[in-house]
């Protein structure tokens, strides 16, 4: 690997966590006002929802447990 490689890899990390981040903030930011002024919830979409990302991330973890950059092996 050259130097240029491995710049990507934390570059790509780097762009991650600010994708994270903002996308936390945002929930939060709608979040808030929910919980002041409740509503009524979708419960099959929500279990919908929630059992389809644990596939996706389950899937995520098992392809990236055996990679070797930095950010790869903050999983393990």
């Amino acid at each position: 690997m050259t130097f240029g490689y491995r710049r990507l890899s934390l570059f790509s990390a780097l762009f991650t966590a600010v994708i994270l981040i903002t996308g936390s903030l945002l929930v939060l930011s709608r979040a808030i006002p929910h919980l002041i002024n409740p509503e009524q919830v979708n419960s099959e979409g929500m279990i919908l929802i929630a059992i389809l990302g644990v596939i996706i991330n389950g899937f995520g973890f098992f392809r990236l447990k055996t990679g070797m950059s930095q950010s790869e092996k903050v999983l393990s």
